[in-house]
């Protein structure tokens, strides 16, 4: 997406908090945590953003800023629209960590994606202004693919591969109980396959 469909982030979301007749809700991204993740911590809802962002982690912080009174929900990986179930092809490679590891993500599968936005909507009025929306802890990419039994190559990590982006989803499950158990990479890839089928 180019730097002028960027800005139509912020622009957008500008237009509809100034019109609604009710609460808000915008998607937002994970993205808006930048490398911040790189040393393990879970990421809050409350901590300073970086500035180091790329540009699609910039936009949606600007449009986070632009739409002051909506809640912002900072999706993370939704399972078979990422770059990992839904990119994978054959000769897909990871990048890998000397001790053997791949990257780690915060994921929700795209059934619990759309039972959370249905609850979050039924409760829109007592929302805080950002949330953080995934299920608890994170997954192993490589695990992710295995599990879907996606064969693929592992490259080395380099200086830019950031190694984990945990989302804290603490104020999640406050509002959801269902979403505090650990999320299961086999579970992400059966709720991804029977989206799938159903399409």
């Amino acid at each position: 997406m180019d730097e002028a469909r960027l800005q139509d982030h912020a622009d957008l979301a500008r237009f509809i908090v100034n019109n609604a007749r009710g609460p808000v809700l915008l998607a937002s991204s994970a993205a808006v945590y930048g490398r911040a993740g790189a040393t393990g911590t879970p990421l809050t809802e409350g901590m300073r953003l970086p500035d180091d962002l790329s540009s699609y982690g910039a936009a949606k912080r600007a449009m986070e800023q632009a739409a002051r009174g909506a809640t912002s929900l900072r999706i993370g990986n939704v399972a078979g629209v990422d770059a990992i179930l839904g990119g994978w092809q054959a000769g897909f490679a990871l990048d890998t960590f000397p001790d053997g590891s791949t990257p780690r993500r915060s994921y929700i599968g795209p059934a619990t994606l759309a039972y959370t936005l249905a609850t979050l909507c039924c409760d829109a009025h007592a929302l805080p202004g950002r949330l953080n929306v995934a299920e608890r802890g994170s997954v192993e990419m490589g695990a992710l693919l295995t599990a879907a039994g996606l064969p693929f190559a592992r490259r080395s990590a380099t200086v830019s591969t950031i190694a984990e982006v945990t989302l804290d989803t603490a104020r999640l499950e406050d509002r959801i109980p269902r979403l505090s158990a650990p999320v299961d990479p086999e579970k992400l890839v059966e709720e991804w396959r029977w989206i799938a089928a159903k399409a």
